[in-house]
This record gives structure tokens, sequence and C-alpha cells, in this order.
């Protein structure tokens, strides 16, 4: 089976893995999950079942790559020196197509679970309703356990657990939505320069190997900033779950907001009526309780 073929059910796999994870991750914190829903529209049979984007087309594979040659007569003998400039366009090459690659397929797999994850990643209902039709984004809370700090060589810090206001609480028109973080745009490769393609055996040997080692550098690529924003993602999510768990409990505040309504302001050339002012004038505050 061609590397091709495995890597593309790899990272198709992982991508599925990691959102599946991410639901029991969301569990664990106390968010509801839904039902057992995930759309698993990627078998790993070897097959390939590529998500078609909005535009119709799909990033070229590795064979395609392999198999593109420029309508070029001119095949003069190039010198040995040649090498580290082939062996570099191939590696660019071979590193955009890949990325290319796993991004439409990491795509497929979002797409295809999109229902699923607007169910999960409601933001919606941890929305703040403030004065005057306003809404707050609650802050983001982070959580550590089993702290180990050596601050010199005579001072150790040991914590059993701490908490961390990440972001404070901010007035937003509209609530967060997963598709900011998980859906990844993907851009054709450049097609190397003509002088840099390769014209002797040698030269072609070179040419392949460094084509494959980016095309599997690029997929890679793909699966690891997938996966930052996954991370981001659940930040921002579970760091507003845990702040309204630790306002249940009576061990974090709410935002204090202040609002002002005036009838009419201004005159002269601009007159406002029922101007109203919101404003976030205490943030968001851990209280230091002992359970």
């Amino acid at each position: 089976m061609i590397m091709a073929s495995i890597k593309n059910r790899s990272i198709k796999g992982r991508a599925l893995t990691a959102i599946v994870l991410c639901s029991g991750l969301l569990s664990g914190c106390g968010v509801t999950r839904p039902g057992n829903d995930l759309a698993v529209v990627a078998q790993d049979d070897g097959s390939e079942q590529n998500s078609t984007p909005s535009s119709g087309a799909l990033p070229p594979s590795l064979g395609d790559l392999e198999s593109f040659a420029p309508d070029d007569s001119d095949t003069s003998a190039k010198e040995l020196a040649r090498l580290q400039q082939v062996k570099q366009a191939a590696l660019e090459y071979g590193l955009q197509g890949g990325l290319a690659h796993g991004i439409a397929q990491i795509d497929g797999i979002v797409r295809s679970n999109a229902d699923y994850l607007t169910r999960t990643y409601d933001f919606g209902a941890l929305m703040i309703d403030g004065p005057y039709g306003s809404k707050i984004l609650p802050p983001v809370i982070v959580e550590s356990d089993k702290i180990y700090d050596q601050v010199n060589a005579d001072t150790l810090v040991i914590a059993d657990h701490s908490y961390e206001i990440l972001t404070p609480a901010a007035f937003a028109p509209i609530q967060p939505l997963w598709q900011t973080y998980l859906i990844m745009p993907w851009v054709a490769p450049a097609t190397p320069d003509l002088k840099d393609f390769p014209d002797k055996a040698i030269e072609h040997k070179t040419w392949d190997a460094a084509l494959k080692k980016g095309y599997e550098i690029g997929e890679e690529q793909a699966f690891a900033d997938f996966q930052i924003n996954l991370n981001r993602l659940n930040r921002q999510f579970i760091g507003m779950v845990r702040w309204s768990q630790l306002v249940a409990k009576g061990e974090a505040t709410v935002p204090l907001v202040t609002a002002e309504m005036k009838p009419v302001v201004g005159g002269g050339d601009k007159v406002t009526i029922d101007e109203g002012k919101v404003e976030i004038v205490g943030n968001a505050e851990l209280l230091p309780r002992v359970n």
C-alpha cells in the first residue's frame, strides 16, 4: 500500500480520535455531552473518502505531485552542485502539498461532525445576560494540579491545586463559534520553477526522496496545527464552564456591571434618544475558601 494512503488514513483517523477524546474531556469537567452520534465518515479501510470543499476542488495527493513533470525540452546536464537546490525545491513542494492534503482530510472529519460539535461547544448557554440586551463572555479559568515549582536552590513551592483567571469577562456582540477554531482553509502548493526540476538520474532520486519527506512533514504539520486549535477551543470553553461551576459553589464572583439610561443625549447636529451605557466596573474574582 502506498505511503499516501497510509498517511491519509492516519491523518483522518487521528483527527476523529482527537474529537472523540475531547468529548470525554468535556464530560469530565461536568459538561453535558450530546448523544453518541459522531459521524464516522472515514473508515480505516485504505480507501480514499475525501471531503470536497465548496469549490469542488481537492488538494493534490503525493502521487499527483510525483507524477507532475514540466513540459520542457531543454534537458541539458546539470552539475551535481545542483542537488541541494533540487532537494530544497522538492522538499518545499512536498511540504506544501502534504499540508494542503492533511488539512483537507481533517476538514472532512470536522465538517462531517458539525452538528455534534455545535451541540458540544454551546457557548451560547454560557453567555451572561447583561442590561439592555447586552451579552458578556464569561471569564476563562485555567486549573492546575500537583504543582511543583522550584523557585531556586533553597525554595520549593508545592501545591495540590490552583485556579487562575486567564481571560477576564468582556462584552461580545455574538457568542464564540467552534468553526473559528477548527475550520482551516487549505492552499494549493505552488509549482516549483522549471529550473528546479531534476534532469539527471541522481537528481530524480534526490527529488523523489525529498518530495516524500516534505509531504510527510506537511501532513504532520496539518495535524499539529489542528491539535493546537482544538486545544485552544477546549481551553476557552472548559475555562468558561469552570467559572460557572466555581460561582455555583461560592468560590468565584460574577462581574460587576453598571447600567445607565439617558432619555436624550446630545444636541445641535446630533441627538440620541434613550441611550443606554453598560460598563463592567469589577471583574470576576476567585474567592479563597477551604472545603
